[in-house]
């Protein structure tokens, strides 16, 4: 019967991967270069170039990891991609990048994202980001599609004591239901 079980519970595994919408892969190389690049000419890659041995192009290049995951329903997969370096992370955590594959190559179409979610803005999947600001305080991060790149179009913060969603400070949005 345990056989039986297991079994049952590693072909629903199976099943849900398989019918899954991301895969997780390495990305294109022009992306990768490009993001490596775009960050050592920003004053904190010049910084971290100057300062550590493994900050050049080629490791950077390496530590990034990307998810595929069709966020307009076109057929064609988007990139999410973010990176495993300690020196593109901080402490909410690490530096992310959404792209696109386009007639002439990729297109970066947002710096930041969340859980891909069913609703939609422009054709796109709106994103929403949960994560531990600092201890005790807790953040929701709702970015949309607005035709061109995501855009940060939310922004609530809970102390966790209260368990109480409000707006960042500067929003006027009600809820972050």
């Amino acid at each position: 019967m345990k056989n039986q079980s297991w079994k049952a519970v590693v072909a629903i595994a199976t099943a849900t991967l398989l019918a899954g919408c991301e895969r997780h892969v390495s990305p294109p190389a022009a992306v990768a270069n490009e993001i490596a690049l775009s960050f050592l000419s920003s004053r904190e890659g010049k910084f971290c170039a100057s300062a550590y041995t493994d900050c050049t192009l080629r490791e950077l290049s390496r530590t990034l990891i990307a998810r595929e995951v069709d966020l307009n329903d076109d057929g064609q997969p988007e990139y999410l991609i973010e990176s495993t370096s300690a020196h593109l992370c901080g402490n909410r955590s690490c530096v992310r990048w959404v792209y696109r594959k386009t007639a002439t190559g990729y297109e970066a179409i947002g710096d930041d994202f969340g859980e891909p979610q069913k609703q939609t803005s422009f054709g796109y999947r709106d994103m929403l980001e949960e994560t531990n600001v600092f201890p005790g305080l807790d953040g929701r991060y709702l970015y949309r599609f607005e035709g061109h790149r995501y855009e940060l179009a939310g922004c609530w913060e809970r102390d966790t004591a209260r368990k109480r969603w409000e707006p960042c400070d500067g929003w006027n949005e009600t809820s972050a239901e």
